[in-house]
C-alpha cells in the first residue's frame, strides 16, 4: 500500500561557531522546508518464518531544502536554500539457517540530486549535485548467532547471543559543492 506525507521541515536559523563566540543568526531563509515524500513497499515472510524478504521504494522532494557548507579553514558555516530530491531502493532479507544461526542482509541504493538552485545560493550548491553525506550505494551483512537457554547458577536462566556484521557505504560528497568525496 503506497504511503505519502506532507509537512515542514523545522528550522529557519543556523548557529555560527567560532572558539570564543557563539551566534545565532536568523537568516533569510524565512520559509521554511516543505516535504512531499512517498513509499511503497512490500514484505513477505515464509509460513515457517524461516525466510523473509522485505522491498520498498522511496521519493522524497523538498522545497527550500535548507543546504549548509563549512568554509574552511575558519569552520563557519553559510546555509542557502536549494529544491532537492532523494529516491531509491531498500531491500533486506533474513535467512534463519538453524534453531541457532541467523542470516541477515540489507542492500540500499539511493538517489539524491539538488533540482533547482536560487541565484543567491549558487555559492553553496549547484542544480544537479548530489546531497552530502549520500551514499549512492550502502548494505549490510550479519550473521548472528543465539544459544540455547542454560542455566548459569545464580544467575538463572541464560542465553549467550552474538551478532558479527559487516557494513559497507559507498563514497559520496562532503559537502553540497561536490567538490570532495569521502
Amino acid at each position: 500500500m503506497p504511503f505519502k506525507v506532507e509537512g515542514n521541515k523545522f528550522g529557519s536559523f543556523f548557529l555560527i561557531t567560532v572558539p570564543t563566540l557563539h551566534l545565532r543568526e536568523m537568516t533569510n531563509l524565512t520559509n521554511q522546508p516543505k516535504i512531499l515524500s512517498s513509499e511503497i513497499g512490500s514484505k513477505f515472510l515464509t509460513a515457517d518464518g524461516k525466510f523473509g524478504l522485505d522491498v520498498s521504494l522511496f521519493n522524497s522532494k523538498l522545497k527550500d531544502d535548507h543546504i549548509t557548507i563549512t568554509l574552511y579553514p575558519s569552520y563557519l558555516t553559510r546555509t542557502g536554500n536549494a529544491d532537492t530530491r532523494s529516491r531509491g531502493v531498500e531491500l533486506g532479507l533474513f535467512w534463519q539457517l538453524t534453531d541457532q544461526w541467523k542470516l541477515k542482509q540489507d542492500l540500499i541504493y539511493l538517489d539524491t540530486k539538488v533540482t533547482k538552485v536560487p541565484a543567491e545560493s549558487n555559492n553553496i550548491t549547484a542544480k544537479g549535485n548530489r546531497l552530502p553525506q549520500a551514499a549512492k550505494w550502502s548494505g549490510s551483512l550479519s550473521v548472528a548467532y543465539s544459544s540455547q537457554p542454560f542455566n548459569l547458577g545464580l544467575i538463572g536462566k541464560s542465553q549467550l547471543q552474538s551478532d558479527l556484521s559487516v557494513r559497507y557505504v559507498g563514497s559520496r560528497y562532503a559537502q553540497p559543492d561536490n567538490v570532495q568525496k569521502n
